[in-house]
């Protein structure tokens, strides 16, 4: 990882702490837009960050470094010098933050944990005092603490610096005049009024600056005009430039902004592209592609569009370097992961493939640089491999991975023996789903003996992915009809994640509620209904909790619940209170995939068909065919462009319409239906099976018999996939009309 990767992993670590306050608002840069500060933390009085509760505006400087295990109680820093400690101290003080970063093994990205310490005015003249002839003296950080707690330290430290400032002599009218004009072309790129007003309010932190507040907007119209009348001439100097600074401004708290700010976001990107397409560099290329990867994280994948495209063709077009191919291959992969979420499976395959290419001719000249990404990048298309059906290009990808990790961790094992854990835990599900439980098993208990060792020296860092191995490993088990195996090992993952909660609530909360689920669904196989309702709720009422502060992440896990829920209280024929959470999934997805389609429109068809069902079953005929032509109306519309992902919903979906009209007595409707379903897929015995339950169901034997046959000839396996019966089997097999 290079000084420009830990630099922004540590500012993004910074800002994802501090915008879970309702008090604070970040605006840290990553590329040193100023000489000494990385930028500033604004403090509210009230839980509404607007202008009337603005208490004051606290420097920040944030350092990165890359570490083997994170430090527990303390962190010691050399990392400054008097110099920079003097300036410090000359503008008031500012809070230092010092972040750990250990490479996380999910995508290519990085665990943090953070660290701070307040370098004060008296502080800073102690600490030079002590260690006069120490060129760079020792610090010592403590981890930060919860964020309520730093937001009392940093209003008290905002109190003390305020009067640090006005005992010094505050303002030098060059000074002042400076600092104004170079706020005024941030200011001036801006075109809301409210903003504007909230970027005064860091012109006027003192008294001294907010007397001059007049002379600011008056200086504000008067530029205006100037962009009004000439804004081409002065596009190369000053616009270019501070849109992308206001827009990094913006980036540095997409993650917590008000829906105002992405609208004024949405505008800007586009202006900036316009008017540096001619200027190729990593500031535009950074600004672009970490728009998209958040769009892409906030599952926004409407709006995305071409920016991942955009910085992929600047980063192709920058100069030549080791570095820049790194770039290139690291749009790829993001791109890839982002057609794989809207199931452009040919194009994330091909991104992928690309991206492997650039980082094996990378490795071949510097391995210990670049082979821990080769074998990232092989887990990451081995799992679309394995959700396209191809096991066999699934396995190798994934075996070749694993070797890499292995021979990396032999010489590193602080660094790679997590890496062997994850890519074991892949193969431990491609496994499973291949029907082969004993290589599962195996790797999934080699997985988790890893992890437990990481977590007993890292806890923080590993306890997580003890108890997601735990989890899968249950699931394994619970296939396996060992519930008595999978019940302890779901029961063990949920203590766990009941406890990282209990110190960081945001970040596994959500984890506690998927357990919950899975264990729900362990509980209601076993007919222990009363235990899985309970946790169903649990886990309802906890996603309810998280959408209400962070509905993009968390509705579409609300909606699951309801919807287990929901089957759960059809199958206890309480058919009332399943119709209400069928309705309430329904309406949450129909309002997800209005603004985001391609990612939801096809769990809002899955929705309409379970509806469908429930009504079939409470012979509401008529609200079950408008459900299921609904549903089938979107799987058409989808797989036409999608035919692998959606044509057998298409077919299922027709599959079941046939059965309503048949139980209706419509069997020129039911036969209709089946019919282009078997014209859809020909090879599947499945719909000839249905089609001869129809048949029969109407009165016509011989065309029954003539399908059973069809089944058999398709697949002579027929029967053990399901259970050694099916009810044409049966039916016939009960008339005399087949032999046994």
């Amino acid at each position: 990882m290079d000084n420009v990767d830990i630099e922004r992993a540590a500012v993004s670590a910074v800002k994802s702490y501090i915008d879970f306050s309702s008090h604070l608002r970040s605006f840290i840069f990553d590329n040193d837009r100023t000489q000494i500060w990385d930028g500033d933390i604004f403090v509210f009085s009230g839980d509404s960050k607007v202008n009337d509760n603005f208490y004051g505006r606290v420097p920040v400087q944030v350092k990165g470094t890359e570490v083997n295990l994170f430090s527990e109680k303390k962190l010691s820093y050399s990392g400054l010098t008097r110099e920079d400690l003097n300036n410090y101290r000359n503008d008031g003080g500012c809070i230092l933050f010092v972040v750990e970063l250990i490479r996380d093994i999910n995508i290519q990205e990085f665990k943090s944990r953070v660290f701070y310490c307040e370098l004060s005015v008296t502080f800073i003249t102690d600490l030079l005092e002590k260690k006069k002839n120490v060129k760079q003296p020792t610090l010592h950080l403590l981890p930060v603490p919860r964020i309520d707690k730093f937001q009392e330290i940093l209003m008290n430290f905002s109190d003390v610096r305020y009067k640090n400032l006005v005992i010094r002599d505050i303002v030098e009218i060059k000074g002042l005049e400076n600092r104004i004009d170079k706020l005024l072309n941030v200011i001036n790129c801006i075109f809301n009024e409210e903003y504007k007003t909230f970027f005064t309010t860091y012109i006027a932190d003192i008294d001294a600056m907010k007397q001059e507040q007049e002379s600011v907007w008056n200086a504000i119209k008067k530029y205006n005009d100037i962009l009004t009348s000439n804004k081409t001439a002065i596009v190369d100097d000053v616009i270019r430039a501070e849109i992308e600074l206001h827009a990094n401004y913006l980036l540095s708290d997409l993650y917590n902004c008000e829906s105002k700010w992405m609208d004024r976001l949405l505008v800007m990107i586009p202006e900036i592209i316009k008017v540096a397409s001619d200027k190729i560099d990593d500031d535009l290329y950074n600004l672009i592609y970490d728009y998209a990867e958040y769009l892409w994280r906030q599952k926004m994948y409407h709006l995305i569009g071409e920016y991942f495209d955009i910085a992929l063709q600047i980063a192709r077009n920058m100069t030549s370097s080791s570095y820049q191919s790194w770039k290139v291959a690291k749009v790829l992969n993001t791109m890839a992961l982002y057609h794989k979420d809207i199931n452009c499976y040919d194009k994330a395959v091909k991104e992928y493939k690309e991206t492997l290419e650039i980082l094996r001719k990378l490795a071949k000249d510097n391995p210990d640089a670049y082979m821990g990404d080769v074998a990232m990048t092989l887990n990451n298309l081995a799992n679309l491999h394995s959700d396209l059906n191809r096991p066999a290009d699934a396995e190798k990808e994934y075996q070749e991975a694993l070797e890499i990790y292995r021979r990396l961790a032999k010489d590193n094992p602080d660094a790679y023996m997590g890496y062997v854990a994850m890519t074991l835990n892949n193969l431990a599900n491609l496994h499973s789903d291949l029907n082969r439980p004993a290589d599962a098993e195996k790797e999934y208990q080699e997985a988790l003996e890893i992890y437990r060792r990481l977590a007993k020296d890292n806890p923080d860092a590993y306890m997580g992915d003890v108890a997601m191995t735990l989890n899968n490993l249950a699931n394994l088990h619970s296939d396996l009809n060992r519930p008595a195996d999978a019940e302890k090992e779901y029961q063990k993952a949920l203590e766990i994640r009941r406890r990282l909660a209990k110190d960081n609530p945001d970040a596994y909360m959500g984890k506690v509620a998927q357990t919950l689920n899975n264990l729900a669904n362990l509980h209601s196989d076993l007919n222990r209904p009363d235990e899985a309702e309970k946790e169903y709720q649990e886990a309802l009422e906890i996603y309810r909790r998280l959408a209400k502060e962070n509905p993009a992440a968390y509705m579409d896990d609300m909606a699951m619940t309801l919807n287990n829920l929901a089957l759960l209280h059809k199958n206890l024929n309480r058919p009332d209170e399943a119709e209400k959470e069928y309705q309430e999934t329904l309406e949450i997805r129909r309002r997800l995939a209005k603004d985001n389609p391609v990612a939801y429109l096809g769990y809002m068809a899955l929705t309409l068909g379970n509806l469908a069902s429930l009504h079939k079953k409470l012979n509401r005929h008529n609200e079950a065919e408008s459900e299921y032509q609904e549903a089938l109306e979107i799987y058409r519309r989808l797989a036409k462009d999608n035919p692998d992902a959606y044509m057998g919903k298409v077919t299922d979906t027709l599959n079941q319409l046939a059965y309503l009209y048949a139980s209706q007595k419509d069997f020129s409707k039911a036969l209709e239906a089946i019919d282009e379903a078997i014209a859809i897929k020909p090879e599947d015995a499945e719909y000839y099976d249905s089609k001869g339950e129809i048949l029969l169901m109407k009165g016509d034997e011989q065309g029954a018999i003539v399908m059973w046959r069809k089944v058999m000839e398709l697949d002579p396996d027929f029967l053990l996939k399901h259970n050694g019966e099916t009810e044409l089997h049966r039916q016939l097999k009960e008339k005399g009309l087949i032999d046994e």
